[in-house]
């Protein structure tokens, strides 16, 4: 990762009510009442969120894609781009934030 985009941790969003059901893993966005959001995780991104959830001070990029690595088998390059898009996609879902 480029300089300071490996250092930037990110958190789960305060406000989100996550729930596993049938193997899958819903998030529900709650914060407005007008617009409520319920998004669905597959494996992967399930893994990536509980384990930022599971940390107390959020997770890096570079630390999402050594857990990627060891659940998946996958190479570093392609858990780091996995990693890299998988959270840009959580952030544009508004379900993670950075700090």
């Amino acid at each position: 990762m480029p300089g300071s985009e490996a250092k930037i941790r990110y958190k789960v969003k305060q406000g989100l009510a996550f729930q596993e059901v049938g193997g899958s893993l819903f998030i529900i966005d709650a914060e407005d009442p007008h617009k409520r959001r319920i998004h669905e995780l597959n494996d992967t991104a399930a893994h990536a969120f509980r384990s930022i959830a599971n940390s107390s001070g959020g997770l890096t990029v570079d630390e999402v894609a050594l857990g990627l690595q060891k659940v998946y088998r996958v190479d570093s390059e392609t858990a780091n781009s996995d990693a890299a898009e998988l959270l840009r996609t959580l952030l544009d879902l508004t379900v993670l934030v950075t700090q």
